[in-house]
């Protein structure tokens, strides 16, 4: 089997501690859907023009307000590009994030 990486930490907010993942290059913390806080430079996701304060609507066309449910997304095969679906200041779009070998 192949082991994808794609570079963005996932974060959850509920409560205590905030637990992270590292996935693409882009920190995302649920709150209101999932909004990325921080896209770390030369990743993925920042080639991919994701910036901080975009939400992420779907991944590969499901609905996604929780991270388990991204996760379950990013965690697809690995010969196919992440889609997500993206809302930045009233604009919604696609773009595709390759998943790393």
């Amino acid at each position: 089997g192949h082991e994808s990486v794609i570079p963005v930490r996932l974060s959850e907010s509920p409560h205590p501690a905030p637990q992270e993942t590292l996935l693409s290059g882009a920190v995302i913390t649920e709150h209101d859907g999932l909004t990325i806080t921080a896209v770390h430079p030369e990743s993925l996701s920042a080639e991919a023009g994701l910036q901080p304060g975009d939400v992420i609507l779907a991944a590969n066309r499901k609905v996604v307000n929780r991270l388990d449910a991204l996760r379950a997304q990013v965690a697809g095969p690995s010969d196919k590009p992440l889609l997500l679906e993206v809302s930045r200041a009233g604009s919604v779009w696609f773009v595709a994030i390759p998943r790393a070998d």
